[in-house]
């Protein structure tokens, strides 16, 4: 059974335990004409009844991922992490750290100025009114 795992063409994502029961459910002595069909786990008609009453829990990141889509992820966060530890990144993050409170505070006073403004007005017509 071991030989017939070694043998087969890689697969990125072999789960062993997913190949020990297909394996001993297609070669079964007594069904191996009924079930020669079976490649893979879904296929078995127990194991379908079983994920019906309890499905299965996904599988961790390592199994689901191939080589290729792993290296993908690693190679970007080392990228990026390289990125960010370059002086002149973060120059330019403070600089931009900077200008964003720059104009969270002239925000800040536009909003208060137009906030005295209204204020002003409404007293201005408040005023009027009482005086006609």
């Amino acid at each position: 059974m071991l030989i017939a795992a070694i043998n087969k063409p890689y697969q990125e994502k072999f789960n062993p335990l997913d190949f020990i029961v297909v394996y001993l459910y297609k070669h079964n002595p007594k069904h191996i004409l009924k079930r020669a069909y079976i490649d893979k786990l879904c296929e078995i008609p127990f194991v379908q009844e079983k994920w019906m009453e309890t499905p299965r829990k996904e599988l961790p990141l390592s199994a689901r991922l191939t080589k290729h889509e792993a290296a993908t992820i690693i190679q970007s966060g080392w990228r990026g992490y390289i990125t960010r530890k370059d002086e002149t990144v973060q120059d330019f993050r403070v600089w931009q750290r900077e200008v964003k409170e720059e104009k969270r505070a002239a925000n800040v006073l536009i909003t208060c100025l137009k906030g005295w403004v209204e204020r002003k007005r409404n007293y201005e017509t408040t005023q009027d009114v009482t005086n006609t």
